[in-house]
């Protein structure tokens, strides 16, 4: 990852200053532009943040962002390179180095700062209000999911000045948050859901609520935490004032009608109703993307016109279940992430898409579960057999898990496939060959199971 950095910060000195470093000049670098972490991806006069990885730390490619022409270091250790014309900037911690940076751009912006954190749903929650602000003023946003606890801070500084920041946090240990919502400071916060993605790197589901409950960590007495209905009486004490979206919440929906190109519903809140708001997808992913997004729009104090614009142009650049036709077939691709929760939601958006027409699943793992890994996959596996599928194609390590929980809800063994490899050319073949050629297939797993592939197989050979 590379950012361009604010022209203001773009000052070896005050970076030291900020992060309470050492800062030592050899020679006469030019003044940092940019940041990366990677070293390949470092260009001329950019810092270069030695950041520790998984196999190897970064300062073991400190060479080599030199060779590529970084012009400032940033380490925790003083490099036994030779050095010429370049800033080295010594600190006990890189992250929490950027941190303070980032806190240090957020002190120096008037922005209306909104951030955005959630089990599921984030990217397009962000990229949704991102469309919301826009038909007001100007808008940085954090770019893709750069959400970590580098990326977070790494989208920040590369901010400029705008009437919004809209930023994205993910968060998968403990600890996390709290440093990265204590940075960001929002004056808006959106906890989009609490499902149980990450849960094996938690103690349980109350320390997992309470890790995301720390959003709310540096806000401003007026600030606002906006939170599903059911998940408030579940958060720990927190200081910012809590308002909720749900069927019991003080944002409700209703006459919600769904259908295969989506969900058209009304939203009310805060004495303000909107009829006919639509989404491109059905189900209660759509439902409650409309129903947070016009929820934000009025806790913004935009007006019902604004509100439209903003939810209808978020529907057309919704980055999540991408839709490709194949011919009469319809792929439906989810297949960037998944938890128990967002894979049981997905199958209900499969179910209202596909309508008469035949509803194929292809599930794969979903990671980080921990030691509830089997039980998680078996229940995915009910919810499928509860989606009316004509076909379930279960893959990877959990496919047996999946496809046990399947058969125990109800679907019939002769509709259940198992792999525990994905050979996608090989599953695409499959595929192109055995499901209906008037189905509607969804493609749901952890990135890391690759179905992404699969998908991309059946477009070739389609």
């Amino acid at each position: 990852m590379r950012i361009d950095l604010y022209p203001p910060l773009c000052d070896a000195a005050l970076l030291a200053n900020v992060a309470d470093g050492a800062l030592t000049i050899y020679g006469r670098p030019q003044p940092p532009r940019g940041i990366a972490i990677d070293s390949r991806a470092v260009q001329a006069g950019d810092l270069f943040a030695a950041l520790p990885g998984r196999e190897r730390h970064g300062r073991a490619f400190i060479a080599s962002a030199l060779q590529q022409g970084a012009s400032a270091i940033l380490t925790d250790a003083v490099p036994e390179t030779p050095l010429t014309d370049c800033a080295i900037i010594t600190v006990p911690d890189v992250s929490a180095a950027l941190l303070k940076w980032a806190a240090y751009r957020r002190s120096l912006t008037g922005a209306r700062v909104i951030g955005v954190s959630g089990s599921a749903g984030k990217t397009t929650t962000k990229e949704g209000i991102a469309c919301l602000c826009r038909t007001v003023g100007s808008v940085a946003a954090t770019a893709g999911n750069y959400n970590s606890t580098v990326g977070m801070p790494l989208s920040v500084l590369s901010f400029a000045e705008a009437d919004f920041w809209v930023t994205e946090i993910g968060i998968s240990h403990p600890g996390e948050m709290a440093p990265m919502a204590a940075a960001l400071s929002p004056d808006l916060a959106v906890l989009t859901n609490v499902g149980r993605a990450h849960i094996g790197h938690f103690k349980d589901s109350a320390q997992l609520i309470a890790e995301k409950a720390a959003l709310a960590c540096g806000m401003k007495k007026d600030g606002i935490l906006l939170v599903p209905d059911d998940l408030k009486p579940l958060l720990p004490p927190v200081p910012p004032q809590i308002v909720t979206f749900g069927a019991n919440g003080d944002f409700t929906s209703s006459h919600a009608v769904h259908t295969a190109n989506g969900v058209t519903l009304t939203a009310s809140g805060r004495g303000r109703v909107l009829r006919h708001l639509f989404w491109p997808l059905p189900g209660c992913i759509g439902a409650e993307q409309v129903l947070r997004l016009f929820a934000v729009g009025v806790l913004l104090g935009m007006n019902d016109e604004n509100i439209r614009a903003g939810i209808a142009a978020a529907g057309e650049n919704a980055p999540r279940l991408r839709r490709y036709a194949l011919g009469e077939r319809l792929l439906i691709d989810d297949a960037y992430n998944a938890s128990p929760e967002a894979t049981t939601a997905a199958l209900q958006t499969l179910s209202c898409t596909a309508g008469k027409r035949p509803a194929v699943a292809v599930l794969g793992d979903m990671l980080e579960l921990g030691a509830c890994a089997e039980a998680l996959h078996e229940e995915v596996g009910q919810a499928a057999a509860r989606a009316g599928l004509a076909a379930l194609y279960c893959c990877g390590r959990y496919a047996d898990a999946i496809a046990e929980g399947a058969r125990r809800g109800g679907l019939a063994p002769e509709r259940i496939f198992c792999t525990a490899t994905v050979d996608a050319a090989a599953l695409a073949d499959d595929l192109l060959k055995n499901t209906p050629r008037d189905a509607v297939i969804l493609f749901k797993a952890s990135h890391a199971t690759g179905l992404y592939d699969v998908v991309e197989a059946m477009r070739d050979g389609g």
